[in-house]
């Protein structure tokens, strides 16, 4: 299991300053960041797992390429993509799902980081979505709660068993 701090538009002052206070495994960056922002990350932390949000519709499969290019050139080992729905000026939680089927076609597996598929899951659909894209990982949020920013423990335990059932019945 992997400790995992979120951060939005944050610099690698402030990563390095919290990772002293709170060690943590992983970074889930999730806002503008660019290839040269996580370089001075990984620079700065060079054991910490980096995680890259990327907010994609339609699935660019072009800019994705160019930017998990200039990762490798810049040495930034990226432990996982993390697909997100883009709405100006929203960081994640939108609520809004991807193109699985599109994601499913297009996301180059062999070359790129493993992907963590989030936008828009539910206990009703991360099944189906697991199914279609079969992801490394998912990534929820506003799919569990019961209110904005308020976690259903119940949701929660459905959503984990939706995704259970599905990697028991690829196991058979």
């Amino acid at each position: 299991m992997l400790a995992v701090a979120l951060f939005v538009n944050a610099d690698a002052d402030e990563i390095e300053r919290l990772h002293s206070r709170v060690r943590f495994d992983a970074v889930q960056l999730h806002g503008d960041e660019t290839p040269a922002d996580l370089e001075r990350i990984h620079r700065r932390l060079p054991d910490v797992k980096l995680i890259w949000a990327r907010r994609v519709v339609p699935v660019d499969v072009d800019r994705l390429g160019r930017e998990f290019d200039e990762c490798r050139e810049r040495g930034v080992p990226l432990f996982a993509c993390l697909l997100d729905a883009k709405i100006d000026g929203v960081y994640g939680g939108t609520g809004q799902a991807l193109p699985w089927k599109e994601i499913s076609q297009r996301y180059r597996r062999a070359e790129w980081p493993p992907l963590i598929l989030a936008g828009g899951l539910t206990p009703d659909n991360v099944a189906q979505a697991v199914r279609i894209v079969r992801p490394f990982g998912v990534d929820v949020a506003g799919g569990v709660e019961s209110d904005r920013g308020v976690k259903d423990p119940q949701r929660v335990r459905d959503f984990i068993e939706a995704v259970r059932t599905v990697d028991a019945r690829s196991a058979e």
